[in-house]
């Protein structure tokens, strides 16, 4: 398997594996109960975040088959700020979120900038998304949509940061060199965010 370099015509379909992989993520479903108004949402929330990868940095989807994704956005680009979200279909959130949930969106948005903005270096690279449906999971995908970045980040000495609300994420992550180094904790939506970050690794013989 391979992955590609995603364009502007390809956002739909990376929107649609993107839903599918995060569609039984628990946070997700605290949020959104219901089914069908979770898969709109999520179609929704990847296509704006896809979209603005793919003019401020980079995203990706296995081939041929499309199973898997990854989005990367330098640092100093990571923050979608509202005029860039209402250029990338930003709008269209509110009907189909609902002002309470999208409140909560950013106030879980905010306190992850704040914990990047603390640990992540300027100058890295911020993994946004990666994900893969659930009938191709531990096949390898993830492994596919990582190496080939991380290589290139390795080369330019760049390092990268990652958050992650799962904790069962942590050790899969750390396979691929990324650390804990930061813990955020939200009391009030029960939710606590990690942040791991991975220096440029170097080869030795």
């Amino acid at each position: 398997m391979g992955i590609r370099r995603l364009t502007k015509s390809d956002i739909e379909t990376a929107a649609e594996v993107a839903a599918r992989a995060f569609h039984d993520d628990a946070a997700i479903n605290y949020w959104f109960p219901n089914a069908q108004r979770r898969r709109d949402c999520l179609n929704h929330l990847f296509r704006l975040l896809i979209g603005y990868s793919t003019q401020y940095g980079e995203a990706y989807l296995t081939v041929p088959h499309p199973a898997g994704f990854a989005v990367w956005l330098p640092n100093d680009k990571a923050e979608i700020s509202v005029r860039r979200a209402l250029g990338h279909g930003g709008l269209k959130l509110l009907p189909q979120m609902g002002i309470r949930n999208l409140l909560r969106l950013q106030k879980m948005g905010n306190d992850a900038t704040r914990l990047r903005q603390a640990y992540a270096s300027e100058d890295g690279w911020f993994l946004a998304g990666l994900g893969v449906v659930p009938e191709c999971q531990r096949q390898g995908y993830g492994t596919s949509l990582l190496r080939p970045v991380l290589r290139r980040l390795d080369e330019q000495g760049l390092d990268c940061y990652l958050d992650t609300e799962k904790q069962a994420n942590l050790d899969y992550y750390r396979r691929f060199g990324f650390e804990v180094i930061a813990t955020m904790e939200d009391p009030k939506y029960k939710i606590t965010t990690w942040g791991m970050r991975r220096p440029p690794q170097v080869e030795t013989d």
